[in-house]
């Protein structure tokens, strides 16, 4: 009940009263008026006098005024949580049972036996009617021949045959061999060999202090790359740079057999003399052909005469595709069915009538005395010919039953080779190809898809970060999920594609600040005091990457 309407109640049912003196005798009731004032109290300390008979009630007085609300109490304290439980420690992994052994084959079913022919005998000829008397041969006549009879319609074709059963499967082709992956890498460490910009906006390329790293299908040549195989590429070019001169705005570029490719570029402003900068070039190239080659060349757009130097770079191409595998043989072809039986042939259409003799011809005869006439020719005879007698209509036998299908399994489909370029990539959520090592996270350590690690001094794996240069150098990144002390597959270069990934696509990606599970990696270059800034390698897709980490690593000042 609310508080407001109790509080009526109550008024209304305790209403207080004084205590009356002693009463008089009652008189006759007369009609009930309003309540008199009550009677002066006696005096104190007397007994009390009987309580005189109740008058009548008075009117209800008008209701009083609803008094305000008290305040509220204050809430009591709430009771202390308990202590939660203590998380049970995680069982290891059982280890994978062996793969069962394949099945032979099936034998193949015996060929069901062939039906009987059909025994229908052949029908009775008709007999041949009586040839008429043949007359008097007549003269012969120069009429016209007559038209030849229509020739009767064609009988129908039988019914074709039942198609035989359908041979066995051929066995499958072996597996197509495995594709290869190229790429080509030169690098420079703690090169301190100027290059010198003689003239100003004019390109100098950088030969000095460059030595080969990871080669597939590429060879390295002083200062050069050069392909050993077609197709598009991808590069990926970071490196540290300090110049002679303060205000000097240079460019970096890729070339291409000498020519400068124009989405391969990166500006610098060197705002300070021998303060260090760091530049990072890279993009797609299509239609790379063998013996395509490449380098690393900058020009100086302020002045001339000034010199750079290159103390640490890390110059990477890769193909996007590999090299496709030669597709597996094909298994033989299965033995063809045999032909069904042949059905009736239809019977043979009625002989059209033969056309009428023409007419005598009324040619004269020479200089010879008339010649009596001739008798009349007697008529020919007209019997009629026999009815060709009906076909044997003797089904025909009925075909063997198909023999069982074989039921042995079938052989396993030979593997497609090459690994598939970033215009078609479409890999399965946490999968991963390349080159990787099998190891153990460290005690404590635990990760998932994308984390990057690196090594402690008993080879097992810990969360790599760039606050500092102590934590980062990260060498490998997680391909799979691992707990404390762990087993772990670790991509140390390759491809991996993870829906807890989430980088911008297209673009280089670095290690991170942060430097805990799910939070190693970064679009975003560090730019804190101290922290380091390693390129890691190139985001395909917003969940997907190449790595590729660069060893060259650069602290901010």
């Amino acid at each position: 009940m609310p508080y407001s309407k109790a509080k009526r109640i109550l008024e209304r049912r305790f209403v207080p009263f004084e205590v009356a003196g002693p009463a008089g005798m009652t008189g006759p009731t007369g009609p009930s008026g309003p309540q008199g004032p009550s009677g002066t109290p006696g005096p104190a300390g007397g007994p009390s006098g009987p309580t005189g008979p109740q008058g009548n009630t008075g009117a209800t007085g008008a209701q009083g005024n609803i008094g305000t609300t008290g305040p509220q109490g204050t809430t009591g304290p709430t009771g202390a949580s308990g202590p939660q439980g203590t998380q049970g420690s995680l069982g290891q992994t059982g280890a994978t049972g062996p793969t069962g052994s394949q099945g032979g084959t099936g034998a193949t079913g015996s060929s069901g036996a062939t039906g009987p022919a059909g025994v229908g005998n052949t029908g009775p000829t008709g007999p041949t009617g009586s040839t008429g008397p043949q007359g008097n041969t007549g003269a012969t006549g120069a009429g016209t021949t007559g038209a030849t009879g229509a020739s009767g319609p064609a009988g129908s074709s039988g019914a074709t045959g039942p198609s035989g059963a359908t041979g066995p499967q051929g066995p499958s082709g072996t597996p197509a061999s495995p594709g290869t992956v190229s790429y080509g890498e030169m690098v420079q460490d703690n090169n301190v060999t100027a290059t010198t910009l003689t003239l100003q906006n004019t390109y100098y390329q950088v030969t000095a202090g460059w030595s080969a790293g990871d080669l597939n299908g590429f060879t390295f040549s002083t200062d050069e790359l050069i392909t050993n195989v077609a197709g598009d590429m991808e590069t990926l070019c970071a490196f540290s740079v300090n110049c002679s001169n303060a205000s000097q705005l240079l460019n970096f570029a890729i070339f291409q057999n000498g020519s400068i490719i124009t989405d391969h570029l990166v500006q610098l402003e060197m705002t300070n003399a021998s303060e260090i900068y760091t530049g990072t070039i890279s993009g797609i190239i299509k239609g790379v052909h063998i013996n395509d080659i490449f380098d690393l060349r900058v020009e100086n757009l302020t002045s001339a005469g000034k010199t750079i130097t290159i103390s640490y770079a890390n110059f990477n191409i890769f193909a996007l595709s590999g090299s496709i595998g030669a597709t597996g043989a094909t298994g033989p072809s299965g033995a063809s069915g045999a032909t069904g039986p042949q059905g009736n042939t239809g019977s043979s259409g009625a002989s059209g009538n033969t056309g009428s003799t023409g007419a005598t011809g009324a040619g004269n005869t020479g200089a010879t005395g008339p010649t009596g006439a001739n008798g009349a020719t007697g008529a020919t005879g007209s019997g009629n010919t026999g009815a060709t007698g009906p076909t044997g209509a003797g089904n025909t036998g009925a075909t063997g039953a198909t023999g069982p299908t074989g039921v042995g399994a079938t052989g396993p489909t030979g593997a497609t080779g090459g690994v598939t370029g970033a215009a078609a990539l479409s890999l399965a959520p946490s999968t991963y190809t390349g080159l990787y090592i099998e190891t153990n996270t460290a005690v404590g350590t635990s990760v998932v898809p994308g984390d990057v690690v690196r090594f402690n001094s008993s080879g097992a794996v810990v969360l790599a970060k760039a606050d500092v240069v102590a934590d980062s150098f990260g060498l490998g990144m997680a391909a799979t999920t691992a707990g404390s002390g762990g087993p772990c597959t670790i991509l140390v270069f390759g491809t991996l594609q993870d829906s807890g990934i989430s980088l911008t696509a297209a673009a280089p990606f670095y290690l991170s600040t942060v430097g805990t599970s799910g939070n190693t990696i970064t679009s975003t270059a560090p730019s804190g005091s101290n922290n380091v800034i390693q390129i890691l390698g190139w985001a395909i897709f917003t969940d997907t990457v190449f790595f590729n980490p660069c060893l060259v690593q650069v602290e901010h000042v």
